[in-house]
């Protein structure tokens, strides 16, 4: 699936609008916000967790 040679790729921007903390022993794998709640998939070599996080602490609850 892709476009055609030489076709341009589309370029996005972005800016950073918070910044939370986060367990940085933590390799996220996905993430999905929904109901003010975040849920965070994460994994390593032979584990895996899926976490609901408190997004202003980064408390695993």
């Amino acid at each position: 699936a892709g476009g055609k040679p030489g076709e341009k790729v589309p370029l996005y921007s972005y800016k950073i609008v918070n910044i939370y903390p986060h367990d940085t022993g933590a390799f996220t794998q996905g993430l999905v916000y929904a109901d003010g709640v975040l849920y965070e998939g994460t994994g390593q070599k032979g584990e895996s967790s899926i976490r609901k996080v408190d997004i202003k602490t980064g408390t695993v609850l």
